[in-house]
């Protein structure tokens, strides 16, 4: 059945970036101008001789900046993790965090105000595209520093959808210096004093990617998409990551720390995955809310293409153990998260884990083992202001999960919030992050009837949404189209930005 619509490459034009990342695992920093001319990976001027030349097969990521609508204060670094950097300079705006526009299915942004400037923090529950699969989500706001005794906050709607947040606050975690303060999936905080690093760590061709995976850095580990793509219709639709580490000497529990997101492209084909419902999308939401049935069925699918969600395996002996469970944030910011790390069984030296994420879905930027806490002091902050951009006060929605949301149905919308910054204790230093609760839905704007035959292709063929991705993927290099997407807004229809001015 044909796709409905669909978006077209523009022409490629020079990007303002504050870095790059090359094959072997390097991060370059460089604050300039880059562009894709043929196969070539371009920085400097356009009118002027490059001031570095390489082939796009080189590149692996680019720090592409995002300004708000003065142009004039740098508001967030998105990392682009698209295999082939072409692909980042043609689809544009379109993919990126765009301060104008973005057709991808994303999630609520949060800014931290650093002193001088906004700064994007946090993508919270992203992933939730209906009410019954509402969560709650932290984020770590690494850039917020207190002003006259006050945290100040920006929650923005920059896509095109609707977005209900039913509670933000901040919690503020004071603790020992030194301590690595990393949050479970289960919102519990933990204060690290004891890491263990990668020792290995190879892919499903025994290449070694230790130096995308060592650190939560600039550095993420992304898939081969063109490399998958000339595969079709057959390959494998996973990759396969082996990480090893010494085994820790200790008695004490010992977590898993990941920093791990959806990639730009897997973002992507979330709305397209929806596009396959068509006019149905908005009432298979609501049948999830009413049915635990058809909820526990999309669980379960989820659960085994593992686009959103990825099982760790853990070596006991001869055989594998699923030990736990991976959840996906991003793409833009990537967060650290504590997983419990179950070793029992594990009688070796060293602890072995694979993951075998699904192709074009994720990328992680760091792994780790950590043990040995120490106590922590937290506090809860409610918003002592929060104002939408029309001024109404908004603290009522969102100071509990009490079905009573702040709904921002478009772009752009924000909400300015600001939060009582309480004293440090002398001898602590403080992390703070942001606990929201909430979901969103993906504005579908083509009606068309849903792809049936796709649809039972999903439900019953696994990875079936991965090949289904790649093929998208080798038209878009091939034409330059991407099936099932409408056109962007023409120039003029939406001009609105997120004006991110100091307080």
């Amino acid at each position: 059945m044909p796709m409905p619509g669909a978006i077209k490459s523009a022409a490629a034009t020079s990007t303002s970036i504050d870095g790059f990342t090359t094959r072997d695992g390097v991060h370059h920093p460089f604050y300039g101008l880059a562009r894709v001319t043929g196969d070539a990976f371009i920085i400097g001027p356009e009118d002027g001789p490059p001031l570095y030349k390489a082939p796009v097969s080189e590149v692996v990521s680019v720090d592409v900046l995002v300004e708000n609508s003065e142009g004039n204060q740098w508001v967030g670094g998105v990392l682009v993790v698209l295999a082939i950097v072409a692909v980042i300079f043609t689809v544009g705006a379109i993919v990126l965090a765009s301060s104008k526009w973005t057709w991808s299915a994303h999630c609520p942004f949060l800014y931290s105000w650093d002193g001088h400037r906004y700064v994007l923090d946090g993508e919270p529950y992203a992933g939730a595209t209906a009410r019954a699969l509402a969560r709650t989500d932290d984020s770590e706001l690494v850039h917020l520093v207190p002003v006259d005794g006050e945290y100040r906050v920006l929650l923005t709607n920059q896509q095109d959808e609707t977005q209900h947040t039913d509670s933000l606050v901040l919690l503020a975690v004071d603790h020992f210096p030194g301590a690595s303060i990393v949050l479970g999936q289960d919102g519990t905080v933990h204060a690290f004093h004891r890491r263990g690093r990668l020792t290995s760590a190879t892919d499903q061709d025994g290449a070694d990617v230790l130096p995308f995976l060592l650190d939560a850095d600039q550095v993420s580990w992304m898939p081969d998409l063109d490399g998958a793509a000339r595969q079709l219709p057959g390959g494998d639709t996973r990759n396969h990551l082996l990480l090893t580490f010494h085994r820790p000497k200790t008695d004490v529990p010992v977590y898993l720390v990941s920093n791990t997101a959806t990639t730009s492209w897997g973002s992507l084909q979330a709305r397209a995955l929806l596009d396959v419902l068509g006019a149905e999308a908005q009432a298979f939401g609501e049948t999830l809310g009413r049915n635990p049935a058809a909820l526990q069925q999309y669980q379960d699918w989820n659960a085994r293409e593992e686009l959103f969600q990825l099982a760790v395996q853990v070596r006991v002996g001869q055989r594998w153990e699923k030990r736990g469970v991976l959840v996906a944030s991003g793409p833009y910011v990537s967060e650290n998260r504590a997983m419990p790390l179950d070793l029992s069984g594990v009688e070796s030296d060293t602890v072995q884990l694979r993951i075998d994420p699904p192709v074009g879905f994720w990328r992680f930027n760091a792994f780790q083992l950590a043990w040995g806490e120490s106590p922590t002091q937290v506090q809860a902050l409610q918003a002592r202001v929060a104002r939408d951009e029309t001024g109404r006060d908004v603290r009522a929605q969102l100071a509990a999960d009490d079905g009573w949301t702040l709904d921002q149905p478009q772009a752009p919308n924000v909400t300015q919030l600001t939060f009582r910054a309480p004293p440090v204790p002398a001898g602590l230093t403080r992390t703070v992050f942001a606990r929201t609760h909430g979901w969103y839905e993906v504005h579908l704007h083509d009606a068309h009837p849903p792809d049936v035959a796709a649809l039972k292709r999903l439900q019953t063929e696994p990875g079936y949404a991965v090949r289904r991705a790649l093929q998208a993927y080798a038209e878009f290099r091939r034409t330059g189209l991407l099936p099932g997407f409408p056109p962007p807004p023409s120039a003029g229809a939406h001009q609105d930005t997120v004006a991110l001015r100091a307080p």
